[in-house]
């Protein structure tokens, strides 16, 4: 029988992690020494080898990535009392096949369940008053939110209703096309962030979005993605909206645009030739970065642009004269490429040519961001992990954190993952 560390709280104890061999079966008890179990804490579980869990009524709630990275985890059974799913309380669970909502449940956070490669089926107690499945997907119980689109989709059509795709709702998914509802307004942070298959995506003709519709990373790396036309209403693209779509060759903005984050298209490599409307007034700090294909471009005079806009886009050469020094700290870790030389000893690395920043930008697309630095990963040899950021951030990391990154490539994430553990603090 497994046993359990446990912290205690005013009314029971919540689990923080579990001692000595924790491969086949778990089962999570009501009771601890007499003291009720409450919930399952932060990294409770992070790696465990078990196949399956099955947890007792009168837990209430999984902490954020309490089941981060159980990818021997095929099968799990919640209780009714529970209440809460963490932020990536399940992430990474490559081998979970299946999961029931209970009915008590009322919060599920963003990438809740996401990377789950196999998870093809979601299911939901009748009596549950806040989620529901629509055609397969994890929707609101009023159907107008869209929350974990599985695995094995394909062709996704959004139902008519939904007005939101929630957070990470459909990161790293195998779609191959998206067709959205008249009723659509929304597109969350890292929706359809690394659909490497998602080749087009078709917004109903007429549709009008919120201002602040396409969000931070909305389609990152949809490296197969060949065109885009975003929706009127639309005010302001969020950073890394389209960032490393390299073969996304037509875009068309909406003439409600007025501002574009920073490298929302960086590395858009296909991009030949770009329209920007009038009512754009601020394009931000490497929005076009790396666009080696761009020839042709529009744009009225007079828009307030950022450092390093245009560098590489042949439409703009004069970019290329602005360009004196880039200079920016990344952290390395077990890299072997020669742009990388100092990596794996956290020391400052200085891009100084337009070359080397354009034979960069793979990396320098990484959207995390911490203490102030701007953290790379490096695209050249893929083993690369902005690992000093993540231990700065003790392990509260964004779904991108990632990207592009295998334990197996990596055995510093490998180590610092099971060194996790929760605290008295999470209790």
């Amino acid at each position: 029988m497994a046993k359990f560390k446990t912290c205690s709280t005013e009314n029971g104890c919540n689990i923080t992690g579990i001692q000595g061999v924790s491969d086949g079966k778990i089962v999570i008890p009501s009771k601890i020494s007499g003291k009720t179990v409450r919930g399952i804490a932060k990294y409770a579980f992070v790696q465990c080898g078990c196949s399956e869990v099955v947890i007792e009524e009168g837990v209430e709630f999984i902490d954020d990535m309490a089941f981060l990275y159980c990818s021997n985890l095929v099968k799990v059974t919640l209780p009714a009392s529970l209440k809460t799913i963490g932020i990536r309380a399940f992430a990474w669970c490559s081998s979970l096949q299946e999961v029931t909502i209970p009915k008590g449940v009322e919060e599920i956070g963003a990438g809740a369940f996401s990377r789950c490669g196999a998870l093809k089926t979601f299911n939901v107690d009748d009596e549950n008053t806040t989620y529901s499945v629509v055609d397969g997907l994890l929707c609101s119980k009023d159907k107008t939110v869209l929350y974990v689109v599985p695995r094995g989709v394909g062709n996704l059509v959004v139902p008519e209703g939904i007005t939101t795709i929630a957070e990470c709702a459909c990161v790293h998914q195998d779609v191959t096309s998206v067709v959205f509802p008249t009723t659509i307004q929304d597109i969350a942070n890292c929706a359809f962030a690394e659909c490497h298959s998602l080749k087009t995506v078709t917004f109903p003709e007429g549709v009008e979005m919120n201002s602040d519709g396409i969000a931070l990373a909305a389609f990152f790396k949809c490296d197969a993605l060949e065109s885009i036309a975003i929706p009127e209403g639309v005010t302001m693209i969020y950073p890394f909206a389209f960032a490393g779509c390299g073969k996304l060759a037509s875009v068309t903005l909406p003439k409600s645009l007025e501002a574009i984050e920073e490298r929302v298209f960086t590395a858009c490599k296909a991009l030949d030739s770009l329209e920007i409307p009038e009512s754009v007034d601020s394009i931000a700090d490497m929005a076009f970065l790396g666009c080696t294909s761009l020839e042709t471009l529009t744009m009225s005079s007079g828009v307030d642009l950022g450092e390093m806009v245009f560098l590489g886009c042949p439409a703009v050469p004069e970019a290329e004269d602005e360009f004196s020094e880039y200079e920016t700290q990344f952290y390395c870790a077990n890299c072997t490429c020669e742009l990388c030389e100092n990596g794996g000893e956290g020391r400052e690395y200085t891009l100084d040519s337009v070359d080397a920043v354009l034979e960069c930008y793979d990396y320098t697309q990484s959207p995390m961001d911490g203490d102030g630095r701007e953290e790379m990963e490096c695209g050249e040899c893929g083993s690369c992990f902005c690992l000093d950021a993540f231990e700065s951030m003790d392990g509260d990391f964004d779904d991108y954190a990632f990207y592009d990154v295998t334990l197996e490539k990596n055995p510093r994430v490998n180590e610092y993952l099971s060194q996790l553990e929760s605290d008295d603090d999470d209790c």
